[in-house]
């Protein structure tokens, strides 16, 4: 999930940049949806370290 999450905000930090040449993206909208991304990379993140704190404590 998180590879896949990462890719996203890639595609979105590349789209950020063209942004500034090419006026059918908007830099807005593309900058919240790396924001989103970067959110959700920190809740998968989360919830990682969750379950491997739960497996080793076993």
């Amino acid at each position: 999930l998180r590879l896949g999450v990462e890719g996203k905000a890639c595609v979105w930090k590349l789209l950020a940049v063209l942004a500034d040449s090419d006026p059918r993206i908007s830099a807005d909208e593309v900058d919240e949806l790396e924001q989103r991304a970067r959110r959700q990379i920190d809740a998968l993140e989360e919830l990682r370290m969750q379950t491997a704190r739960s497996v080793f404590e076993r």
